[in-house]
């Protein structure tokens, strides 16, 4: 029986022990700043607009009072847009100021906390001008400056390889007439934001010789507008090729396209040209 209560004791002791040395680690594993990505977007370099990366994600616990400071950056040679917005402070004892410090690539983000708060989140959009040839995973350094905002990073987007998707689900028939059963229906898809590059030649659909677009019932469906206008025409000096133009300046986001048209005969010039004629 003794050796039995002394067992039971023991067990008991070292159950007692873990506890104790247990639970102070798990309050401790939520204490302190942190900074993590809400999305993981892909983008393009190399553009003129800046590209809409992940938001940061800052949270604090809990803040004391007092003043807190950190410096976030991207690779020089970058153009980080200072957040004119900041979402989700939980308190109105705490405030966040950002603002510039004369490079580029870099802001400066302040807390000034009037008392002591169990705990502080907030969200800031990240946008940035991303240099041609960059690659790879776009990471943000937060270097700590005062208080609590300690050094960190977060990886807020993946740079893609800037291709265009072109697909055609349901294949027209074209015969000596042109198209038939309906009109002629492409999907393009950005697989990022800016992959259509502004300027008069976009993208270009050519088709072969013996068919020429017909712009008669020429029209553009946005499926999913990328915060961009466009003109949809068939080359006055070539019917053959037909031609989508992008324009303006705004925030791009991933765009899907549906450019419809026809197809006609081409006029031909001459034999030779008669004898060439492809099907599409």
């Amino acid at each position: 029986m003794r050796r039995g209560r002394r067992s039971r004791l023991l067990s008991v002791l070292i159950i007692l022990t873990l506890l104790a040395v247990s639970l102070p680690l798990a309050a401790e594993a939520a204490v302190g700043t942190s900074y993590r990505r809400l999305t993981q977007p892909e983008v393009v370099a190399g553009q003129a607009e800046a590209a809409a990366l992940g938001s940061l994600y800052v949270r604090v616990e809990p803040l004391a009072a007092g003043y807190h400071a950190a410096l976030v950056s991207l690779p020089r040679g970058w153009r980080l847009e200072a957040p004119g917005d900041v979402h989700a402070v939980e308190t109105a004892l705490v405030t966040m100021d950002i603002g510039g410090t004369g490079q580029a690539n870099e802001f400066k983000m302040e807390i000034n906390c009037g008392a002591t708060v169990s705990a502080v989140t907030f969200v800031l959009p990240v946008k940035a001008i991303i240099p041609a040839g960059a690659s790879g995973e776009v990471k943000l350094a937060i270097t700590g400056l005062a208080g609590q905002l300690t050094s960190g990073e977060a990886v807020v987007g993946r740079i893609g390889d800037g291709k265009v998707t072109v697909t055609m689900t349901d294949p027209p028939v074209i015969g000596e007439d042109g198209s038939r059963d309906g009109a002629v229906q492409v999907t393009v898809a950005e697989n990022a934001p800016g992959v259509l590059r502004a300027g008069d030649r976009s993208l270009e659909f050519i088709l072969p010789r013996g068919f020429a677009w017909n712009d008669a019932n020429l029209r553009l469906e946005a499926l999913q507008p990328g915060g961009f206008t466009t003109v949809l025409q068939v080359d006055p000096e070539n019917d053959r090729v037909l031609r989508l133009k992008v324009r303006g300046t705004g925030e791009r986001t991933r765009s899907t396209l549906h450019p419809v048209t026809g197809v006609r005969p081409q006029k031909l010039q001459n034999s030779s040209d008669a004898k060439s004629r492809a099907p599409f």
